[in-house]
């Protein structure tokens, strides 16, 4: 039978002192990956309202101002974001409105409704299809925009309604309008707003509110109080 000699008992002695420092250490990168988590989160919320204000100006005014949305909607609607802009680097909004209004401007298919408008207009501009199909192309455009404005349809439902006449951008940042779009692409667009309009029951009573006025009422929406329960 062996006997552990001094110098193995030295290395053995060493190899088991590593394993409580081993643990320090662990202890202390979970410490100050706690402490860097904490920060980063501070730091964001600290800037929250600035990056907002930035996003907006920087992103959402560029596109708005570049999408196929009509002049007058698009001036009215730039308008407000400019005016939010405002509020926002005043500090007049508080974080439960900067909450609510980041998540109204990423899902608001107001902003896509020139591309419905472009469509309304090809039908217009059609020479085969019936009176009949483009009196209910109008009249379903203006069913999907009482649905935007009751909040009954999300901004992936019109893009579905959409996908026959736009087309994504090369880079996917977005949709353009198809120039000449097919009969069987119109088509296409009214039967697909016509099912989500029915689905939902919306009304077919005609809607006097344009795209930039349905924007502004979800934006009063999303910094009004919540509601009591």
């Amino acid at each position: 039978m062996s006997e552990n000699t001094p110098e193995t008992e030295n290395k053995e002695q060493g190899q088991v002192s590593l394993v409580p420092a081993c643990l320090v250490v662990l202890m202390l990168l979970g410490v100050i990956l706690s402490v860097f988590c904490a920060f980063g989160s501070w730091y964001i919320n600290q800037n929250q309202p600035a990056i907002a204000a930035r996003s907006i100006r920087e992103q959402l005014i560029p596109w708005v101002e570049q999408s196929p949305l009509e002049p007058t909607d698009k001036s009215a609607i730039v308008d407000e974001l400019q005016t939010l802009t405002g509020q926002i680097e005043a500090g007049q909004l508080d974080e439960g409105q900067l909450r609510r209004l980041r998540f109204r401007l990423q899902d608001n298919p107001a902003l896509l409704w020139g591309f419905v408008q472009a469509t309304l207009g090809s039908f217009e501009k059609s020479t085969e299809l019936t009176s009949l199909e483009k009196e209910q192309a109008q009249k379903t455009a203006d069913r999907l925009l009482s649905m935007v404005s009751d909040g009954k349809l999300t901004r992936s439902a019109l893009e579905f309604i959409l996908q026959s006449v736009t087309l994504a951008k090369s880079d996917r940042s977005g949709l353009v309008v198809k120039e000449n779009p097919s009969t069987d692409d119109l088509r296409q667009f009214l039967k697909r707003g016509s099912e989500q309009a029915d689905a939902a029951n919306a009304s077919t009573e005609p809607f006097d509110k344009s795209p930039s006025q349905v924007f502004m009422l979800m934006i009063d929406e999303a910094l009004a109080p919540p509601a009591e329960q």
